[in-house]
């Protein structure tokens, strides 16, 4: 008798789930999460002041920050495939701006490739891709690629340091920017050769509708972007962006500022990495279980509990309990800056210009990145303290929080009447 066997077809979005993961891991943990390693070697290297060539990292925000603003335009004439390939070019050729700088010219147009690739390879175009291709648990899916970074950053760590290390050659960082070209000129093979567009009726075609979730049609940019909550979702955006990236910019400084010895250190700042890789899974689970509300008020709330925490650290006793508390508040926070901006673009305002209005939050979060560092270290000059900086974020996130719960409700509101 003939064994019949059922003729399953290959779901190929697990392929570009997995292109997705291998993506995030590669450019953000060797291009972005990993950078700060090269600031010592390269400003001695070059006898530069690192205020001078921390300059290049604002023309990278800057750059994305404008980039992104064009986002569904671009994904709407070129398609995806292009402009991860696109991106991936301008990372290369930003790899070998820095390689061989010998000025600030250089730096900065490093920096400007570096923005140009990083929009079109990490946050915005994976939740542009995971939103064509999936149509259940998004958010669980976009979640455990994102904490592809935290794994990608331990791994770029562990080979910069090496290539660096043991060398008494002062420009021996070039060779870890050789390194990460080839890599990424790999990775970009990969998506020339596997990397497909979704089918036609995959794209948007249905999802869970549970608890007013997955894809729904949404409404027109030119509709969405005069609604006030949208406003509002912007200067929330621009404010978590400015709030969290300028104090975990200093927090390295802080923790040391207040007592912190450097072993509790990097301690510290280890255990907030590997948690971060868990909390950006987690958070898109629990978006998937329990709705946009619960996964984004456990990240606000964090976010507060990040400023208490970091305004009573100091060396011993309780202040090193809240030095450890940080750590766990801060990968809890962070989430805010990835996995929920592409939430909050499906959520409030659907697929049909879903690219349009991810690509406005990024470009936002960006623009509160590019002033984050300036704002919170101002007012170290000014206080000599960044005490009354935490004290100004938490009020700040506070209030984030509140105007959040408007947002959320009055897209819901507008949701059941369309």
């Amino acid at each position: 008798m003939e064994n019949i066997q059922p003729n399953k077809k290959f779901d190929y979005k697990w392929v570009i789930i997995a292109l997705s993961f291998m993506m995030v891991f590669i450019v953000l943990g060797f291009c972005s999460s990993s950078k700060d390693l090269y600031l010592k070697p390269m400003t001695e290297a070059l006898s530069m002041k690192r205020s001078v060539f921390s300059v290049n990292d604002s023309c990278r925000y800057v750059t994305t920050a404008i980039v992104n603003l064009f986002f569904g335009a671009l994904v709407a004439k070129f398609g995806t495939k292009k402009l991860i390939v696109g991106g991936f070019l301008s990372l290369i050729l930003s790899c070998i701006s820095y390689c061989v700088a010998t000025n600030v010219f250089m730096l900065c147009v490093g920096g400007c490739l570096l923005g140009v690739g990083l929009a079109w390879t990490t946050t915005t175009m994976v939740g542009s891709v995971i939103n064509k291709w999936c149509t259940k648990n998004k958010g669980t899916i976009m979640g455990a690629i994102l904490a592809s970074n935290g794994i990608g950053s331990m791994v770029a760590t562990w080979l910069i340091t090496y290539i660096k290390s043991g060398s008494n050659d002062p420009f021996a960082y070039r060779k870890a920017y050789v390194l990460t070209t080839i890599i990424l000129a790999c990775m970009a093979a990969l998506i020339l050769i596997f990397y497909k567009e979704p089918p036609k009726q995959n794209a948007n075609s249905d999802g869970d509708k549970k608890k007013g979730k997955g894809n729904w049609e949404g409404i027109d940019w030119n509709i969405g972007s005069k609604k006030a909550y949208f406003f509002f979702a912007c200067i929330s955006i621009f404010l978590t962006g400015l709030v969290l990236h300028g104090v975990y910019g200093v927090r390295a400084a802080h923790l040391e500022d207040s007592g912190v010895n450097s072993s509790s250190l990097a301690t510290i700042i280890s255990i907030n990495m590997l948690l971060l890789t868990c909390t950006k899974f987690s958070t898109g689970f629990i978006y998937d279980r329990f709705g946009i509300r619960a996964a984004m008020n456990i990240c606000l709330v964090s976010s507060v509990a990040v400023m208490t925490c970091f305004y009573f650290v100091s060396g011993s006793g309780v202040g090193l309990g809240c030095a450890y508390a940080y750590a766990v508040f801060s990968a809890l926070s962070l989430p805010l800056d990835t996995i929920m901006l592409p939430i909050y673009a499906d959520e409030l305002f659907g697929a049909k210009s879903y690219n349009k209005f991810l690509g406005i939050f990024v470009s936002v979060k960006e623009a509160g990145y590019a002033v984050g560092s300036i704002v919170i270290n101002a007012f170290y000059d000014y206080f000599g303290s960044y005490k009354v900086a935490f004290v100004v974020c938490g009020i700040a996130m506070i209030g984030v929080f509140a105007v959040m719960q408007y947002v959320v409700s009055a897209a819901k509101k507008m949701r059941v009447q369309n």
